[in-house]
């Protein structure tokens, strides 16, 4: 995640790097030897989610503020709206619903109200979100905007070229890039 003067990376084992260049990166002191699978930065703290539905909120030098198991399974994808952070699971099987939570750096976690995401990005004043489902559920929305951090989202369907299931989400700033399995690649007009 870039926070507007270093990059951050999360990982296997509690591995958290920074780099102000993209070139040299630095260790921070392991907060957990839980594997991270996503960050956000909320312009004054980061929030790391990961296995086993761990959360590790910090303030902007990497001191851990809190830590919070809020699942039972892996924490997918996490985002700052504006106000909170969201992060999702995916459901059993590991394509069909799972639930999100949001929180604040320090305070609880609670059920969000958010529709479920695989991946959820921001993109200047908007969210937006990739919901991951089998591929025999032809209407099933595969993106999700929200411009009202999260509050309300509008649905849009993309049609997938088979076998493409989404697995993350990219701005351009010109063009919305989707990524999927396999290294497939979806851009917008």
């Amino acid at each position: 995640v870039w926070t507007g003067d270093q990059l951050v990376a999360a990982g296997r084992d509690g591995t958290v790097l920074h780099s102000s260049d993209g070139q040299t990166w630095e260790s921070v002191p392991s907060m957990t030897t839980r594997h991270f699978g996503a960050i956000a930065w909320s312009g004054s703290s980061f929030a790391v989610a990961g296995s086993h539905g761990m959360v590790v909120t910090s303030d902007a030098a990497f001191h851990a503020v809190d830590t919070a198991t809020i699942a039972s399974r892996e924490l997918t994808t996490i985002a700052w709206t504006g106000a909170r952070f969201v992060t999702c699971h995916m459901g059993v099987p590991s394509v069909m619903l799972g639930s999100c939570r949001s929180g604040t750096v320090g305070g609880g976690w609670e059920n969000s109200g958010t529709p479920h995401f695989w991946h959820l990005t921001r993109i200047g004043n908007t969210l937006a979100g990739i919901s991951r489902v089998p591929s025999d559920m032809p209407t099933q929305s595969y993106v999700r905007i929200s411009s009202d951090s999260g509050v309300t989202w509008e649905s849009h369907h993309v049609p997938m070229p088979s076998p493409l299931v989404p697995y993350r989400l990219a701005w351009t700033g010109e063009r919305l890039i989707l990524v999927g399995d396999g290294g497939g690649i979806l851009v917008s007009d």
